[in-house]
């Protein structure tokens, strides 16, 4: 955790399987300014497509961090850990962009 600006801030990791990957970016947009880029990585146990999961690896706010630990129910959300170790720790990798 570090502090900008006097907020304290850190690294979040997001997760959440296909089946719920919707309802989560909606809760996202009705509550928090989040922007679009809000769960755009996909992973999967292979690598390869067809993903299973949604991620996304962000700084913020620890304000903002409580909110959205409050209002997920279907998301994984992760504080204090790298990219790396998380997709490692629930068995998955990254699946390149096809853009």
């Amino acid at each position: 955790m570090w502090e900008i600006e006097g907020e304290q801030r850190m690294k979040i990791f997001i997760l959440v399987e296909n089946q719920y990957v919707d309802l989560a970016r909606s809760i996202a947009r009705q509550h928090l300014d989040l922007g679009p880029a809000l769960l755009k990585s996909r992973a999967s146990q292979s690598g390869q497509a067809p993903n299973t999961h949604w991620y996304c690896y962000f700084e913020a706010s620890t304000k903002v961090i409580d909110k959205i630990l409050e209002l997920q129910t279907h998301a994984i959300v992760e504080t204090d850990i790298s990219l790396e170790d998380a997709l490692k720790k629930y068995n998955l990798k990254r699946i390149p962009n096809d853009r």
